[in-house]
């Protein structure tokens, strides 16, 4: 036995000494190949994604805050700027005679008939915006309110008791009733009030 298996064991070793290193390396990458499928086809994907998962910081949900609904501010209450007689109507599509100037005119505010000297006063809170002597309408101020309102007062007496940039309280004392307004000289002594909503002519309607 020893003797038939002689002549093979000098062939393996002939071709041990020529390819030796090779099949070494054939088996060595052989190896390392069965070790990466055993690898792959195994669990260890699934744990490395789990570490990896566990691994990252929960971030918490960031929720926007939710700002609060504009509140609408309140709209003056208007209360009567002197104590006289309505002599003339806010009329702004229909014409009125107008003595002074012998024409039919429209009419963007309301008169109050009173003496002269008549205390005038703020109709409504406000800061007053402008104290001018106007061509047609005479002395004349007018207080900025809340929500876009403007008052105005024409044919006063004096500018005296105004200040621009003043703030002023309902009922404070802004003027006097005069006969500065040439356009309305025929009508006396007497108050021309006047009321804008963003710039616009509305109708006075008073809280007493």
């Amino acid at each position: 036995m020893k003797e038939k298996l002689q002549p093979i064991w000098k062939k393996a070793q002939v071709v041990w000494k020529n390819y030796g290193y090779y099949i070494s390396l054939v088996c060595l990458l052989s190896l390392f190949g069965l070790a990466a499928w055993l690898y792959r086809t195994g669990n260890h994907d699934a744990d490395a994604v789990y570490a990896a998962s566990a691994a990252q910081p929960v971030l918490a949900q960031e929720t926007a805050a939710v700002s609060p609904a504009p509140t609408a501010e309140p709209e003056p209450s208007w209360r009567k700027p002197v104590q006289g007689e309505l002599t003339a109507a806010y009329s702004p599509d229909e014409l009125q005679w107008n003595e002074t100037l012998s024409q039919w005119r429209t009419h963007g505010g309301v008169d109050f008939s009173a003496d002269t000297g008549s205390v005038v006063m703020a109709a409504a809170d406000g800061v007053i915006s402008a104290a001018y002597k106007d061509d047609l309408m005479g002395y004349t101020v007018e207080i900025t309110h809340s929500g876009g309102w403007v008052s105005r007062y024409a044919c006063l007496g004096t500018l005296e008791m105004a200040d621009p940039g003043e703030t002023v309280k309902q009922g404070a004392t802004i003027g006097s009733v005069g006969t500065s307004a040439l356009a309305e000289a025929a009508d006396g002594p007497h108050l021309h009030f006047e009321l804008l909503k963003d710039g616009r002519p509305q109708a006075p309607e008073f809280t007493d």
